[in-house]
């Protein structure tokens, strides 16, 4: 397995996938998308992550993108590739192709339809490691997965020197804290916060950066927030608070289901860079919802 040259650390976003139609990857709007998050200065990317709908993408399509993403990334900055799949083989298969495309590390969540947990969990991890070309970052989504780590998989994964840093989306910043205390036992474990409004509160509980969804649309507002935080500079944090929050309202608006991503893709619509089609089984935003996400837009802008 490929030792890591660097730390992960900063802005990383999870990027959405832009969509032509529901097996049609957008790759001029991929690159402007790309583009605008490198420009914004951002520290890494993370392809095929919830945010980018990976588990309703196909196969090929998922290729894809990373296949897409790696060219027009360019080395630039570290490309970390999503491989979470119902099927282990299916898992190592990607995670190869990512490999062989230049990704930069694997994000592994758990499988999540049988529920599966304890020793169980940690056995599929350890099984999983040595098929892997790559080094894992573990992904912590309860909301998603329905499967809730606990203090003993945290500490499996810090005694582990194949699993470099931890995504945790809980929510929980209690349960972050306590991951970061547990991460301090190693010399370089990152945890990374998934949530953006907690962006400035994780970095003061020891967390290494954030894995915002946001920064698809304003990265600069989620890199100055990062750099604000590490310099406790709270009159800036804020500031720069209130504009997350109110980002973050973009998400609330849609109706029916996955409101991050829809929303996320109209802002970009919004601003040039994309189309808004999500990936089935969901739709376009009706006319009326549409209209509030602009008017949040006008007052971020």
């Amino acid at each position: 397995m490929k030792k890591m040259a660097f730390q992960l650390k900063g802005i990383i976003p999870p990027m959405v996938t832009p969509l032509l139609s529901n097996d049609t990857l957008d790759v001029a709007g991929l690159e402007r998308l790309l583009e605008r998050m490198l420009a914004g200065g951002v520290s890494g990317v993370f392809v095929l992550g919830s945010t980018g709908e990976a588990p309703s993408l196909s196969y090929r399509l998922r290729r894809e993108v990373i296949a897409e993403s790696s060219r027009i990334i360019n080395g630039r900055v570290p490309m970390l590739v999503g491989v979470a799949d119902t099927s282990f083989e299916e898992t190592v298969a990607l995670s190869r192709y990512a490999a062989e495309r230049g990704a930069t590390a694997l994000v592994v969540a758990p499988p999540f339809y049988f529920p599966v947990s304890g020793n169980d969990l940690r056995r599929y991890y350890q099984d999983l490691i040595r098929k892997l070309p790559l080094p894992m970052i573990l992904y912590h989504m309860p909301g998603l997965t329905k499967v809730r780590f606990d203090a003993e998989m945290i500490a499996f994964a810090v005694d582990t020197p194949e699993i470099i840093a931890l995504k945790e989306s809980s929510g929980d910043l209690d349960f972050f804290w306590r991951s970061c205390r547990m991460a301090r036992c190693r010399k370089h474990f990152p945890v990374l916060m998934g949530p953006e409004h907690l962006l400035a509160a994780s970095i003061r509980l020891g967390g290494s950066g954030g894995v915002n969804g946001g920064a698809n649309v304003f990265p600069e507002l989620f890199v100055n927030m990062y750099h604000a935080a590490v310099k406790n500079d709270v009159a800036t944090m804020d500031v720069l608070q209130k504009k997350i929050d109110r980002l973050n309202d973009i998400y609330a608006v849609p109706t029916g289901g996955m409101g991050v991503c829809r929303g996320m893709k109209y802002a970009l619509k919004c601003l040039g860079v994309c189309g808004d089609l999500p990936a089935e089984p969901f739709h376009l935003l009706p006319r009326n919802e549409k209209k509030k996400i602009e008017a949040i837009l006008d007052e971020l802008k």
